[in-house]
């Protein structure tokens, strides 16, 4: 298991992790299995899509209707206006679970992984990327 620190700049920031999770895999030696990332923050979000621009600020313009960050939230208080992240990363979830096969991650061709953060706030997080090999 590999704990990934991350500077993430808030405000729906994408960091494309594929690269970082195949490494892990190549440390570990698996050559059939999966891998689980997992990131650690009730804000954020892991996801498999394309890397394409557009799609990705498609993705945020669509939640920004659905779950505006100005709206009243029972969550929100002074101090910790965030419960529009707490939601979006609710209906995306925290994790991603891919297959290895060959010793590769078992993506299709435009997949890649994601790490996605909500937050309004610049902050550092944590992900753990854990290889399991085949039974």
């Amino acid at each position: 298991m590999k704990t990934l620190t991350i500077h993430s700049k808030g405000k729906g920031a994408f960091l494309n992790i594929t690269g970082d999770v195949e490494e892990e895999v190549r440390r570990s030696g698996v050559t059939e299995g999966a891998v689980c990332v997992f990131a650690k923050h009730t804000t954020v979000a892991v996801m498999i899509a394309d890397d394409e621009e557009g799609l990705k600020r498609d993705l945020i313009e669509v939640l920004d209707r659905l779950l505006p960050e100005q709206a009243l939230y029972l969550h929100n208080s002074p101090g910790d206006e965030n419960a529009h992240a707490h939601l979006r990363s609710m209906i995306h979830g925290c994790s991603a679970m891919i297959p290895i096969r060959d010793g590769q991650l078992d993506l299709g061709r435009w997949q890649r992984i994601f790490f996605v953060d909500f937050d309004p706030k610049p902050q550092q997080r944590e992900m753990t990327v854990t290889v399991l090999p085949a039974a």
